[in-house]
């Protein structure tokens, strides 16, 4: 039983902590391109675009590390 629960934490390679904050920063920068692209015309590619920034934010807990600045 705790050879499993150990196992389940290895799948995320890319913890907060070892976060290249430069990333985050990227992410932003691209997240706000899409949304100043969505005021002018809101397509399905920019709104999955859109979706698929957030995801990467979200799994690299870029929210995250700005709390801690």
């Amino acid at each position: 039983m705790v050879t499993l629960i150990s196992g389940l934490t290895i799948p995320f390679p890319l913890q907060a902590k070892e976060l290249n904050p430069n990333q985050c920063a990227a992410l932003r920068v691209e997240l706000r391109q899409i949304t100043e692209a969505q005021r002018e015309r809101s397509t399905p590619y920019l709104q999955e675009e859109r979706k698929r920034v957030k995801d990467q934010m979200w799994a690299l807990k870029c929210e995250e590390m700005e709390r801690r600045r």
